[in-house]
């Protein structure tokens, strides 16, 4: 795995909230696509990715939240992760998790945007977008009992438009990654189109 230190401490969190999309496995997907696109090795972005969705409950502010139970891990186990830690930096990267946009000025804040979104490429992931929007709709079932379906699915599918419209400035902040955040785009429209489906035969 990319992390270099052992970050399965964290795994806890995800498994007590046992949900079908924001698990440990969404974690090592992300360190498996550093791994082989070869970013190189960052102490604090592997504590960041560990812990980004380590609180994912139906409140607002899960990234904020999940930055302070990241925090006081690094806090309550330097031994564990050593004294270089910048916990400020870990935080910050956490919530770039949630606009999930780019900055041209830090490669670990790109970074973990990509890994957080890299599944959404067209061209590579089209049936895995199709699994995730499956375990997503059903996440977000069990997050929302008194929601209705189609209320989850409207909701939804207005994230993934606000989504497209923060993720086109990637292209311009993220320029190397240009063809990435293409296919990405790409691969959120693909996702409308399914939640537009699912919507179609809930009201048949």
């Amino acid at each position: 795995m990319w992390s270099q230190v052992d970050v399965d401490y964290f795994e806890q969190f995800y498994f007590e909230n046992a949900l079908q999309y924001h698990n440990w496995g969404h974690i090592k997907n992300m360190f498996n696509y550093l791994d082989e696109t070869q970013f190189p090795y960052d102490l604090n972005l592997a504590i960041a990715i560990a812990g980004h969705d380590c609180v994912y409950d139906n409140r607002p502010g899960k990234e904020f939240r999940s930055a302070i139970l990241t925090a006081q891990v690094c806090e309550d186990t330097l031994l564990r992760f050593g004294a270089e830690v910048d916990v400020i930096k870990v935080c910050q990267l956490i919530m770039a998790t949630e606009r999930h946009l780019s900055d041209r000025y830090s490669d670990s804040v790109s970074a973990i945007v990509r890994a957080d979104l890299h599944q959404l490429q067209y061209s590579k992931h089209k049936h895995q977008i199709e699994i995730n929007f499956i375990n997503i709709l059903d996440e977000n079932i069990k997050l929302y009992p008194d929601t209705k379906e189609i209320d989850i699915c409207k909701s939804g599918k207005e994230f993934i438009l606000q989504l497209i419209s923060r993720v086109r400035s990637n292209v311009e902040l993220d320029p190397k990654y240009k063809d990435f955040w293409i296919d990405v785009i790409d691969g959120l429209f693909y996702t409308i189109k399914l939640y537009d489906k699912r919507l179609v035969e809930i009201e048949k």
